[in-house]
Formats: structure tokens, C-alpha cells, sequence
């Protein structure tokens, strides 16, 4: 397994979540796009697939890389957040002193669901305390 090849499919979901971002907030494209195919020769794809994680699972673990190894694709969040309308649609916080933005679980709802209730609802109910993102401490 080749660190570039792995380098280069989280890059692609990186690239993802840039244009999911930007349809979200600058386009007002609510519309569910698909993410990158998981390549499985990849040791992101075996994680991936060995724990059975969905392609919502796969945007909360996206939302833990981008904030740790490229927060400025999180900037949009940042430069809206102290506008209360749209910062209750995305939550998560903004430090001032660090100048950064961390995403919440209201984050990775709203980039699934959009403004749609439904969606945000079902979200709501899939990201629970039980999920086996946070049981097995993938996520805390």
C-alpha cells in the first residue's frame, strides 16, 4: 500500500467536502452529492470498509481530518459564524484566539441533510451516543 495512493483519496474527499461546503453555503444547493467511490487498496478504504462505516460516518471522519490536517476548508464556517441565522444552521465552534473553526456533529448534519427537516431529523437519530463512531472512540 502506497502512502501517496492514500494521501490521494482523502485528498478527494477533501475535495469533496470543499464543494459540498461551497454548494451549502454559497450556491444554496441543498441536494445530497455523492462522495468519492471508497478505494478499497487504500488503508483509509480498508478502515473504511472493515468497520462497515457509511458515507455519513465517512463525513464526520472527514470533518476530524480537515479540521486537523486543513482547517482553512473550514474558513467558510468561520467567516459566517458570527451571523446567528446561518451559525445555527452548522453549529460548531469558533475560537477567536486560534482564529479556527471546529466542527460539530451539527456539522456533519447539516452537510448531509442540508435544510431539509427530514434529513436533519434522521441525522439527529443516526449520530447518537450509541453510534460505533463514538462506542469504539473513533470519535469522542
Amino acid at each position: 500500500m502506497h502512502l501517496s495512493k492514500n494521501i490521494e483519496h482523502i485528498g478527494m474527499e477533501f475535495q469533496w467536502m470543499t464543494a459540498r461546503i461551497d454548494h451549502l453555503l454559497n450556491k444554496n444547493v441543498s441536494e445530497f452529492m455523492s462522495l468519492p467511490p471508497v478505494d478499497a487498496d487504500t488503508a483509509y478504504g480498508k478502515f473504511i470498509t472493515e468497520h462497515g462505516f457509511s458515507d455519513a460516518d465517512r463525513v464526520m471522519l472527514d470533518l476530524a481530518f480537515i479540521s486537523l490536517f486543513n482547517p482553512a476548508i473550514l474558513s467558510p464556517f468561520a467567516v459566517l459564524f458570527s451571523n446567528p441565522e446561518k451559525k445555527s444552521r452548522f453549529g460548531g465552534i469558533f475560537s477567536e484566539q486560534e482564529a479556527q473553526f471546529y466542527p460539530t456533529v451539527r456539522t456533519a448534519i447539516f452537510l448531509l441533510a442540508g435544510d431539509d427537516p427530514e434529513m436533519m431529523n434522521y441525522y439527529v437519530s443516526y449520530f447518537n451516543s450509541r453510534h460505533p463512531l463514538f462506542t469504539s472512540n473513533v470519535l469522542l
